[in-house]
């Protein structure tokens, strides 16, 4: 990074440690793959899986300005042998200016209410790793009209390193082909310590929501013919959207997926947006999903086109995600109905 790059990002970065402390109490970069997240979103979907499932989820954010913001998952999730409960494990690493590094442990249990009517709760501990790298930023007062000139600075210095434990519930509501999905994440508000200041990181509020309308329910001939026995998964269409938010950060989408077995896609509006006067004061953009889904493999593309015309630092973002289903619990006499995620196989 250039000297000039440098000055900028360490004056932009003190600005937003004394302007409410946003960047630390940010809301953490979405994945729009929430479907393939899992646990991760909300511990109440931990072991959502036939048994057991492994998944890879990177998501590459580009900037004008500085390096690209990267996004990367790794997740585990096993339903329970003939009990209705699920654990699921996430390692989630973010790179921007500061690199994070979570590991998170969820338990989900469900019941069921009505006949065709269910619902899962869950709890999550994760603990919380923050690097800011403080000690590779050059400060104004380290420079001279000739560049640096290696003399200590005399301002204040970031923390270098930081960790903290924190919990997570949550709750699912769901059918066959509906789903509500509620959630709070660091509800102990831990805390942590940054240029000599104190500060609480914010409980981060979400809740998502989604229906399929099946196409093709009563197409028996269609749905019959398979060459493995049993009948082929619906297919289906229907409206997703979702609200998240954390300290003064908040954003929400909406928008709509589509199973055409075996492909799944979906095209969804989601705008960020930032109370105060802290940089700009809202981003948008539009994503673009294409998905294929078997018995055994999820592979997911998104592109995220930016739409705003103020987020001049902002360009779109790319992810992909892909999900390894091992194999199936035969005997399991406990088995439950999914929740009805857009790459889910639906009988």
């Amino acid at each position: 990074m250039s000297p000039c790059k440098k000055i900028s990002y360490i004056s932009l970065l003190i600005g937003l440690l004394f302007q409410r402390n946003p960047l630390l109490n940010a809301q953490e970069n979405t994945l729009t793959h929430y479907f393939s997240a899992s646990s991760y979103d909300n511990p109440a979907s931990a072991g959502d899986t036939r048994f057991i499932q492994v998944g890879f989820i990177n998501r590459i954010q580009p900037l004008t300005s500085t390096s690209p913001v990267y996004n990367t998952l790794l997740t585990y999730d096993q339903k329970l042998r003939n009990h209705r409960s699920g654990i699921g494990f996430t390692i989630n690493q973010k790179v921007s200016g500061f690199k994070e590094l979570q590991i998170k442990l969820n338990y989900s249990h469900s019941w069921t209410i009505f006949t065709h009517f269910g619902m899962k709760g869950g709890l999550g501990f994760s603990w919380n790793f923050l690097n800011s790298h403080a000690s590779s930023y050059f400060y104004p007062d380290q420079y001279d009209r000739f560049g640096i000139t290696g003399e200590p600075t005399h301002e204040w210095k970031l923390e270098e390193y930081e960790n903290y434990p924190a919990f997570a519930a949550g709750m699912i509501m769901y059918n066959e082909f509906g789903w509500l999905s509620v959630a709070g994440d660091y509800l102990n508000r831990p805390r942590q310590e940054f240029a000599g200041k104190h500060t609480n990181v914010p409980i981060s509020w979400s809740i998502h929501g989604g229906y399929l309308f099946q196409l093709d329910k009563y197409q028996r001939p269609r749905r019959i013919i398979n060459p493995k026995g049993g009948l082929e998964p619906y297919s289906s269409i229907g409206p997703v959207a979702g609200f998240h938010k954390q300290g003064p950060f908040y954003s929400y989408n909406f928008g709509i997926n589509a199973f055409l077995h075996p492909v799944f896609a979906g095209i969804s509006y989601c705008k960020f947006n930032f109370s105060g006067e802290n940089i700009l004061q809202g981003v948008s953009s539009l994503n673009l999903l294409l998905g294929y889904r078997n018995e055994k493999l999820s592979v997911a593309y998104s592109y995220d086109a930016m739409i705003s015309r103020t987020a001049t630092n902002y360009q779109g973002a790319h992810e992909i995600s892909v999900i390894i289903y091992l194999y199936t619990i035969r005997e399991d006499y406990r088995k439950n109905t999914l929740i009805p995620f857009p790459n889910q196989l639906m009988y």
